[in-house]
């Protein structure tokens, strides 16, 4: 009996050292309901319009992607943007796949500018979701077809946007 007394507190007192040693810990390990909470307020402020440079770190990339049944795929992404550019136009080469449902044509490239905010100026809806990636999050927004993945550096800072316009049919 004595023994198994003295393993419960040395097992106590192990686990509470192990909590005390925080200088290494990240924000997930120490307090897992947290997770969403930079995501959260990231998705408010988009939501309203605020400034969104304070969430990015320096040269983040952004992606985008979208999928209508007549024309086919369009995707592109351009690297090291600055913080300021989440707040601006971001303009961007992309390609274009031709494979619609409908006539087929030739792929091509061409420039297209991508503002965010005019891109969810008219989303019914602001809802965040942890992935099964501890860096990544899920912004629903516009019905089933245009969203948003976040993916955060070590630094809690977004050095990911993605944005997806994908036609349901």
């Amino acid at each position: 009996m004595k023994l198994l007394f003295i393993i419960a507190i040395v097992g106590f007192s192990s686990y509470s050292f192990r909590g005390n040693l925080s200088s290494k810990v990240t924000i997930e390990e120490q307090q897992p309901n947290n997770r969403l909470q930079i995501p959260k307020q990231f998705t408010k402020d988009l939501q309203q319009g605020k400034s969104l440079q304070k969430y990015f770190a320096e040269n983040w990339t952004f992606y985008y992607e979208q999928y209508f049944r007549g024309m086919g795929q369009t995707s592109g992404f351009i690297k090291n943007l600055s913080v300021e550019k989440i707040n601006k136009t971001i303009a961007l080469i992309v390609h274009c796949d031709g494979e619609g449902w409908f006539e087929k044509k030739p792929a091509k490239k061409y420039n297209y500018k991508f503002v965010l905010n005019k891109q969810i100026s008219d989303w019914d809806r602001y809802e965040v979701e942890a992935t099964d990636e501890s860096n990544k999050f899920y912004i629903h927004g516009g019905g089933a077809s245009e969203y948003i993945y976040i993916y955060f550096n070590k630094d809690n800072k977004i050095e990911k946007l993605s944005f997806y316009d994908i036609d349901p049919g």
